[in-house]
């Protein structure tokens, strides 16, 4: 008896156990999907085929807000971004501020108030504000997009937007006669312009102990010092930022390189192994080192070299067949950067095709010894008759070939500059 009853104790105590287990289980899972998944419409909405914009609208009207004095007030009733990606280069990630995964980001993409975006090694992107501004992340950057007021007090425009990491190029502009505010947040101060007639061009760089560098090339900055005044930085002068947010003394800017080798639109031959090539320039005013960019456009949206040097003189081998753009910008001891210099053009060419080789191997006559030989090549390349080196009046040959009795064996050779080779025999018979 007492067995029996032990036995339905166990039994009971297992069954709370799994259904404890059960439930427990079903409540970490619930826990998970709603934290991982990003928020949709509702079983509701999806059965009555209702229009999901206004639960969308919900959260997209985060990006568009008008300034009443020091108040904040959300009087947004459309729900377009507060920029848009432009373009982008290799590996760059979006964000919305409603997820926690992050998803490629792709061009054309519509960025609201709370989206970050992120590059990464050898990655780029572009995003614009309006029109006329826009914002080049360089690569392993990462910004949060904060928000866009219409100021309807001071009559302009407002963007907040917080830096995390890595550099940025911001080009800013009045939209349509209206002045434009950008304010950006960085880890150790805030850099603010206000672009009211003409345009302010300006980069930031935050460095990897987190000290920062304020650039301007056109325009002026305001960035916040440790104390909370605001230091101003005028046109073709930097200001570096500790970690702690003190601001140092604004120096003034590198001069752009002037480039020497190679000259504009010159142009370089391979066979099977690019041509190694050798960039020079004079070396610039306040440039303590020199930043060398190579792009696949005269823009340089598609970067395929962007290396710090030294030095005034840079090799490289491996550039294949295409035409390119290089330029270069001096960087002094505390990275501040100079405006980039005029571009050069540059094109590499691939030839493994061999020259063009016409010529007809007449007929000797009975006792014809001197044997006239005529042709035409390409005009650069170099032409052997039974490996004696032939002159030409750009491609076009005329030889004479001395008969010996019998057989005669006559080898023409076409070698154009790359190597590639083509070449005609003939067995000639003297007659004599």
């Amino acid at each position: 008896m007492m067995g029996h009853v032990k036995f339905i104790l166990n039994y009971t105590l297992e069954l709370v156990t799994a259904g404890v287990l059960t439930l427990g289980a079903f409540i970490f899972l619930f826990w998970l999907l709603n934290n991982v998944f990003p928020i949709g419409a509702g079983l509701d909405v999806l059965i009555n085929n209702k229009d999901t914009s206004t639960a969308s609208n919900n959260i997209r009207n985060r990006a568009l807000w008008v300034s009443k004095d020091d108040e904040n007030s959300d009087l947004s009733v459309h729900s377009f971004g507060v920029a848009v990606l432009t373009s982008t280069l290799h590996n760059v990630k979006s964000k919305q501020v409603d997820q926690l995964a992050w998803k490629s980001a792709k061009k054309g993409l519509s960025l609201f108030g709370g989206d970050s975006i992120q590059t990464f090694d050898g990655s780029r992107a572009t995003i614009k504000f309006n029109e006329n501004s826009e914002l080049e992340l360089g690569e392993n950057s990462l910004i949060v997009i904060n928000r866009l007021e219409d100021d309807i007090i001071w009559n302009e425009k407002k963007s907040y937007m917080v830096m995390v990491e890595g550099s940025l190029r911001s080009k800013v502009n009045p939209d349509n006669n209206k002045p434009v505010y950008v304010e950006i947040s960085t880890p150790n101060t805030t850099a603010s312009v206000r672009a009211k007639s003409s345009l302010i061009d300006f980069n930031i760089k935050i460095h990897a102990n987190k000290s920062s560098t304020v650039s301007v090339y056109e325009g002026s900055a305001n960035i916040s010092n440790q104390d909370g005044s605001k230091v101003e930085i005028k046109k073709n002068h930097a200001s570096l930022i500790s970690t702690e947010g003190s601001v140092t003394t604004t120096e003034i800017l590198p001069t752009a390189p002037s480039l020497q080798s190679p000259t504009d639109n010159d142009v370089f031959y391979f066979k099977d192994i690019p041509p190694s090539i050798t960039f020079r320039w004079k070396k610039s005013n306040h440039s303590d080192k020199y930043r060398f960019v190579i792009a696949k456009d005269e823009k340089f949206t598609l970067v395929l070299i962007d290396k710090v040097i030294k030095g005034t003189e840079f090799d490289y081998r491996n550039l294949k067949h295409g035409t390119y753009f290089w330029r270069l910008s001096g960087i002094t001891n505390n990275s501040s950067e100079s405006f980039p210099s005029s571009f050069r053009t540059l094109n590499i060419i691939q030839d493994s095709t061999p020259p063009p080789l016409n010529l007809v191997f007449p007929q000797p006559t009975p006792g014809q010894k001197k044997y006239p030989l005529a042709g035409q090549t390409e005009s650069s390349a170099t032409i052997y008759i039974n490996g004696e080196k032939i002159t030409h009046n750009n491609g076009k040959f005329l030889h004479t070939i001395i008969l010996k009795r019998g057989p005669n064996i006559i080898v023409v050779e076409s070698v154009d500059k790359l190597g590639n080779v083509t070449y005609k025999t003939e067995t000639i018979n003297g007659k004599f």
